[in-house]
């Protein structure tokens, strides 16, 4: 079952797409590298994360993630 965390605009000019298996303890460090660099394009952007069933808390780690964006 995969879920999607998605932040960012609807008008979008880049999409980032983030895969994830078991990535709980690198996700938070990845994210915010790859949100700032986006930030300082200065274009629209949005950041999708695909979670595929990890069973290491990669989906909470996203789900807050995402609550703090």
């Amino acid at each position: 079952d995969m879920t999607q965390v998605l932040t960012g605009a609807a008008d979008a000019t880049i999409s980032a797409v983030v895969l994830s298996f078991n990535a709980s303890r690198q996700l938070d460090r990845c994210l915010g590298a790859l949100s700032q660099a986006l930030d300082e394009l200065g274009t629209g952007n949005e950041v999708l994360v695909f979670e595929n069933g990890s069973a290491d808390g990669s989906a909470e780690v996203l789900r807050q993630w995402a609550q703090r964006r």
